[in-house]
């Protein structure tokens, strides 16, 4: 933000001179803005503003000093805040952009923190400080798309790694210090943080007018560089502060226990990292919640997050409990992003939470790992949607759908995901070099093998039921189904059917579970365990084994050729 060269140390009676003034300057600002009339925000719509017309990327982390290191997590939390009210936002043609107007005054109720701000010729500790970095990469933008800049005033000082080395910075400083502009044609703005960059981009329609030819660099002139309390040598200064290093820690955001997980837990946790669970000491914690290190629980608000849970317990199958799924999981999300500390560099997220930190801009400016506990929504759809096209007849192929948005952030929100760690072989086949591939915990036993046929279900098309039925009712042979049966009644028609036992590990022979895919396949892994001889798909999770036989899904005749085998070496 900007400032005022004093010589030597600042003193209080100017730093109050400055203050009186910076008021004043405040005042006749707000007389202006209120003459003018503040267009409505506009509304984007269908195809509108698709072609990326002019970027910057500049770096988040500009010190190696320990002792700046405050300051700089707190400036990358401030654009964090600032970069979410900023993205997406839509500037119609002919209006005026206004810094100031889109983001508000900083407050400590808004979110933001204290960051690096120049004041007086140093860089001091101020609520909102670094939102410098973003109004500097707007106005790179703005002149490399040709836009018609109203007011921009450059830096007094110079601060190591910014823009202002190269003549390129706009200052701000709320609300007399303004970054204004406009455009011929509508635009729109899009403002992101990577783990170590920010990232602001210019979009327009393709028949825009706007002459989008970058402006060269300017000279910087005889601009000094500014101080720091590191740098300055002035011990006496009344703002000086003594150097305390910042305590960075991992924070893990949690939802329900995985035995796999929590093993990952134990091991990987350091003593001062953070955990967040759902549901926290002294509240009952439900067994699904009882992770090994279990702390109270964070939770900025804990009685819709247990209303929210509430909902999610009682939902039935279908859409109705994927809704409310999703409305848990959000909230959650929600809970943990008030509760993260801004010096939080590395988070290690459920999956499910992810979409929803990322929409929020929880996660710019930091490094993450993700507990994959189920499939990327994407990859879901595009399974099941190739299923549907395959097998037009069975319309529960495709009664999932997540919402758009959610989908296109959990995509984006991967794609810098630093590592993604998984028991599931099928989902870490996606992620490459990325993937750290965890074991199942899996407890072998030595029981004896039954010898019934068992469908695990329940009866609905994305689990192979039908495949399933028609090499079963071939064959002649009869089946225990487990789970609630979708497809009708009358499905199992012609096949010698029985209900699934409670105990029917101790009783089964086969196991066939052919599914499109599955998340955590627990009943199987059970089978596994105990080596009864299993037709699966690869999508199902379940290592390589000798008494494992893999299917294609909607391939009745790998499964028959696979069941008459498997009987065969029973009978033997």
């Amino acid at each position: 933000m900007a400032g005022q060269k004093t010589k030597g140390a600042p003193s209080r009676q100017d730093s109050f001179i400055f203050w009186m003034k910076v008021r004043l300057l405040r005042v006749k600002r707000s007389i202006l803005n209120a003459r003018e009339i503040h267009p409505k925000p506009a509304k984007l719509e269908p195809g509108q503003c698709k072609f990326l017309i002019a970027e910057s990327v500049t770096r988040l982390w500009t010190s190696e000093s320990e002792d700046e290191r405050r300051l700089e997590c707190g400036k990358v939390h401030n654009l964090r805040v600032a970069a979410n009210l900023l993205d997406g936002l839509i500037v119609p043609a002919q209006q005026t952009f206004s810094f100031w107007r889109i983001i508000g005054k900083p407050t400590k109720r808004k979110g933001f923190v204290q960051g690096r701000q120049v004041q007086e010729g140093c860089i001091i500790a101020s609520i909102g400080g670094g939102l410098c970095q973003l109004s500097n990469s707007l106005f790179d933008v703005a002149t490399k798309a040709g836009l018609e800049i109203i007011e921009r005033h450059p830096h007094t000082m110079i601060v190591p790694g910014s823009a202002a080395e190269y003549g390129r910075d706009a200052t701000v400083a709320w609300n007399h210090i303004d970054l204004r502009f406009r455009a011929k044609t509508t635009i729109r703005l899009t403002a992101k943080l990577t783990a170590d960059s920010l990232v602001v981009q210019v979009f327009a329609d393709a028949q825009s007018s706007n002459a989008f030819v970058p402006i060269l660099s300017q000279s910087p002139g005889s601009r000094k560089i500014a101080n720091s309390c590191e740098t300055c040598g002035q011990q006496d200064c009344f703002r000086h502060v003594d150097k305390t290093p910042l305590e960075t820690a991992s924070v893990w955001l949690l939802d329900s226990v995985w035995p796999e997980f929590d093993d990952y837990l134990r091991a990987n946790k350091a003593p001062g990292d953070q955990l967040l669970t759902p549901i926290g000491r002294p509240f009952h914690v439900p067994a699904r919640f009882q992770w090994s290190d279990h702390p109270r629980t964070d939770s900025a608000n804990i009685v819709a997050l247990q209303r929210a849970m509430k909902l999610r317990n009682v939902a039935g199958n279908g859409p109705e409990r994927r809704a409310a799924l999703l409305h848990f999981e959000e909230c959650l999300a929600k809970s943990y992003a008030k509760k993260l500390d801004f010096s939080a560099r590395h988070l290690s997220i459920d999956l499910s939470l992810l979409p929803h930190l990322w929409k929020i801009g929880a996660l710019g400016g930091r490094e993450f790992s993700i507990l994959a506990t189920r499939w990327p929504l994407a990859e879901i759809h595009r399974r099941f949607d190739e299923s549907s096209l395959q097998f037009p007849d069975r319309g529960l192929l495709a009664d999932f759908r997540a919402p758009k948005d959610i989908v296109e952030a959990e995509t984006v929100a991967l794609r810098y995901a630093k590592s993604i760690v998984t028991p599931h072989p099928g989902i870490a086949a996606l992620f490459g070099s990325r993937a750290v591939l965890i074991p199942w915990q899996i407890e072998k036993t030595d029981e004896l093998i039954g010898k019934d046929l068992v469908f695990l279900g329940p009866t609905i098309a994305r689990k192979g039921c039908y495949e399933v039925r028609d090499a079963v009712k071939e064959l002649g042979v009869p089946l225990w189904v487990g789970g609630r049966e979708f497809e009708g009644q009358g499905f199992w028609n012609g096949v010698q059917k029985h209900s699934l036992k409670e105990d029917w590990l101790s009783s089964a022979g086969i196991v066939i579970a052919p599914s499109i895919l599955e998340d955590q396949p627990r009943m199987l892994l059970k089978a596994f365990a105990k080596g009864i001889p299993i037709i699966t798909t690869r999508e199902s999770g379940i290592p390589k084994a000798n008494h494992v036989r893999f299917v294609e899904f909607g391939d009745a005749d790998m499964i028959r050729g696979c069941l008459s085998e498997m009987r065969l070496q029973a009978e033997s």
